[in-house]
């Protein structure tokens, strides 16, 4: 009974030693969500104590010798494997899940509100930030295409506080338009009725990073 005990104990520090594993790595090389990080301290650290704790009595030969002391412990080592390795086991899964998702819906929204200059060199998209405050501001991201080291933010005077609110739902890749100039470093930023009913026109200086209205 005792070797039975012992066996039985081993394959519950393996599983939740595996568990704890890809819990550890999914936290290192994706991150955690909430749920991940309730997991982290109420199950994930608990499990690494039964680990280590277990390690030293199996190895100290520390295991019950009458059947009084071996039930107790068999019935923990299953309910333990069943709540916390299984969760541990699963975690992982369901993180991975979360941050595929995360990642496809970002794409979405990238692809919803990224436009390319007429001329092909460069992709942009326009932020609009605290529309609801008293100091709204409005800037462009811009990155070459083929090139992504070379992203730049440039802020321009859009009049924020005159847009109407429920445009702010409309894709931005439907709010503005960049084209190109002579000047290969100079491109002209107009916004569209989907934003407002006023146009307003900036000229973007690529090489200075700066922006300045065209009345």
């Amino acid at each position: 009974m005792q070797n039975i005990t012992r066996k039985i104990w081993i394959v519950s520090v393996v599983l939740a030693s595996v568990g704890a594993l890809g819990f550890l790595l999914v936290a290192i090389f994706i991150g955690l969500g909430w749920g991940g990080q309730l997991g982290l301290i109420f199950i994930w650290f608990p499990t690494v104590i039964f680990i280590a704790v277990s390690i030293l009595c199996i190895a100290g030969g520390k295991i019950p010798t009458s059947k009084v002391g071996q039930i107790p412990l068999i019935i923990f080592l299953f309910l333990f494997t069943f709540v916390f390795t299984v969760q541990l086991l699963f975690q992982p899964v369901s993180e991975w899940d979360l941050w595929r998702s995360n990642r496809q819906s970002y794409r979405q929204r990238r692809e919803e509100n990224i436009r390319t200059t007429v001329d092909g060199k460069y992709e942009y998209m326009l932020f609009l930030r605290w529309m609801h405050h008293d100091n709204p501001d409005a800037h462009i991201a811009i990155t070459e295409v083929g090139n992504e080291e070379n992203r730049m933010n440039i802020v321009i005077d859009l009049r924020v506080e005159e847009i109407p609110l429920e445009n702010e739902r409309i894709p931005t890749r439907l709010l503005m338009e960049m084209s190109p100039t002579d000047d290969e470093h100079i491109y002209i930023f107009t916004t569209t009725p989907y934003l407002n009913e006023e146009i307003e026109v900036f000229e973007i200086n690529l090489e200075t990073r700066t922006s300045r209205r065209i009345e």
